[in-house]
């Protein structure tokens, strides 16, 4: 088990630093253990548990400059990414993006490239994810908590064509997050299905945006720097509402499990960034994906995403600036992305449920029903006396018994609590005394 690990780690690390070395990757895809790959699920690792991830983006096409003609672009990145645990309820998310995009305006020359971007066009950030759940129901089937998310920048120019807009600003988020799974226990052997919503602030009030130096534009009067210069600064904090919605279900083939994914998720704006930025368009996408789990520690995916929503907002076009607007069909956003990568659960690793262990999966299936029956016959002894005088017992009962059924079966003798006697009526009691 320990050569396992070990090796796991140093395979991962060697995948995971290739695509940084050869600058292809993606800022997007593959959330936690648990989650699908673009929304994350409301269930966190105990400690000492850690999960390793992986992922790589493409997109290859053709987009339209600001200044009217046509290119050809590409736009290619990494992910990387630790899950780590803490308590029943507390857990980390550390990762790191790594995008290249050489799309830059035509005008500005390459050695300028290279001298005011470092030595690669590789604008880089890390994000550090506090995720805590405090509301867990029917023995953790459905989870429901919060995640608090700071963006660090690293090297690199952020304002980039077809990337999600960013300043060199600490970037923060709070999210509501909330999960169903179908088997809780061995959350990889049934359905899984989660919901993002989360409020993303940049905190970039003041920042200069565009490619050129201020005081070069500003001092351009002839050209209209200054004005030029003020459409390029944030006025106040760019706010925005992003969502996911993720689902995970796994199909048993060859001994092994294959995961189908799929994800709806996107962005809109509260307050938009200036028209200097890249990125200024609400978006969403569809992503469709597999992960087939060759090992019980480590799983290989593939998958694309779909862009279904854009906005129409403008980005300024300006050699001054050196910005020109760079869009894939009136829109921000490519049409597409290919991603694939890898997926490394150390601990607790994937368990693949066969048929000697089914003994044990219809016993937790049983205890599940239990606990529900039990809650609706426990609901109903309050009723019984609290509403004696108001609603027939009887009936009562009827309306239960349709809506538990042949749920009863799953109780045992001792879990079952006696009725109590329905208390005699008024006729009843005066023909008694007769």
């Amino acid at each position: 088990m320990k050569r396992i690990s070990v090796f796991a780690v140093i395979f991962t690390f060697l995948f995971s630093a290739l695509p940084l070395f050869s600058q292809i990757g993606s800022s997007s895809a593959i959330t936690d253990r648990y989650g699908s790959m673009f929304t994350y699920s409301a269930k966190t690792l105990k400690f000492p548990q850690y999960y390793f991830y992986q992922n790589n983006k493409l997109f290859i096409g053709t987009a339209n400059r600001g200044i009217g003609s046509s290119t050809k672009v590409k736009d290619y990145g990494a992910q990387l990414g630790l899950n780590f645990g803490f308590t029943e309820s507390f857990d980390v998310i550390i990762s790191g993006n790594f995008v290249q995009t050489p799309n830059r305006a035509p005008n500005i020359p390459k050695n300028k490239i290279v001298g005011f971007f470092n030595s690669v066009d590789v604008p880089d950030e890390f994000y550090l994810n506090l995720r805590y759940i405090p509301w867990v129901w029917k023995d953790g089937q459905y989870r429901l908590g919060f995640m608090l998310t700071r963006k660090f920048n690293g090297n690199g120019f952020p304002n980039a064509p077809f990337q999600v807009y960013q300043t060199e600003s600490p970037d923060v988020g709070l999210s509501l997050i909330g999960s169903y799974f179908a088997m809780p226990g061995i959350e990889d052997n049934g359905l899984m299905a989660h919901i993002n919503l989360q409020y993303w602030n940049h905190l970039d009030a003041g920042k200069y945006i565009a490619h050129n130096d201020e005081d070069d534009v500003r001092d351009a009067v002839n050209s209209g720097g200054k004005s030029l210069a003020d459409t390029s600064v944030v006025e106040s904090n760019t706010s925005s509402i992003r969502f996911s919605l993720g689902a995970q279900y796994p199909l048993f083939l060859g001994g092994r499990y294959l995961f189908l994914t799929g994800d709806v998720y996107g962005l809109f704006y509260l307050q938009k960034p200036p028209v200097a930025a890249y990125s200024r368009q609400n978006y969403a996408y569809l992503a469709l994906g597999a992960k087939y789990q060759a090992f019980n520690w480590m799983a290989v995916h593939v998958g694309a995403d779909f862009r279904v929503l854009s906005g129409s907002e403008k980005t300024i076009s300006s050699d001054l600036l050196e910005i020109n607007d760079l869009t894939i069909g009136k829109s921000d956003y490519p049409t597409w992305h290919f991603y694939a990568g890898v997926t490394v659960p150390l601990e607790p690793r994937v368990r693949v449920v066969r048929a000697d262990d089914e003994s044990e999966l219809y016993a937790r299936q049983s205890k599940i029903k239990k606990n529900e029956v039990k809650d609706i016959l426990y609901s109903e002894q309050e009723i019984q006396k609290r509403s004696q005088n108001f609603i027939p017992l009887k009936e009562m009962r009827r309306s239960y018994k349709s809506i538990i059924g042949n749920l009863l079966g799953v109780l045992e003798p001792k879990d079952k609590k006696p009725v109590e006697p329905e208390p005699p009526t008024d006729e009843q009691s005066t023909e008694g005394q007769n």
